[in-house]
């Protein structure tokens, strides 16, 4: 269940009211873990945030380089992180019945996070 005695259970609830974050950060990226009006699940399994799980995976043996050159971009990472199919969104609904889509800003998004080495290097 996911209500006990009017609270909702593994969630992280923050409210923040900031104009536009993203015009005050130069040279950077802003991934959040849901949109301002959702609030952040938990992934008991896991034993992590539902986000942070996700973020890990995606970085994890290079599961989020999409297109294979060894390095994983925001926007890459962003991609593995919000699949609707096997991301945050579909777990966060069928494990707690809730809504939480990560949310990406920013124009460094097609820059490398994660840089992987070869062998040889």
């Amino acid at each position: 269940m996911l209500f006990r005695g009017g609270h909702i259970r593994n969630i992280s609830p923050i409210v923040l009211e900031i104009d536009n974050p993203v015009i005050n950060l130069k040279n950077g990226v802003v991934i959040s873990s849901s949109t301002r009006s959702q609030v952040s699940s938990w992934y008991n399994e896991k034993k992590h945030g539902m986000f942070t799980y996700f973020f890990l995976k995606a970085i994890h043996d290079k599961n989020a380089d999409y297109d294979k050159n060894n390095e994983l971009t925001f926007e890459e990472i962003y991609r593995y992180i919000s699949d609707k199919a096997d991301g945050v969104p579909y777990y966060a609904r069928s494990i707690h019945n809730v809504e939480q889509t990560p949310v990406i800003q920013g124009q460094y998004q097609g820059k490398a996070l994660v840089k992987f080495k070869t062998v040889n290097e």
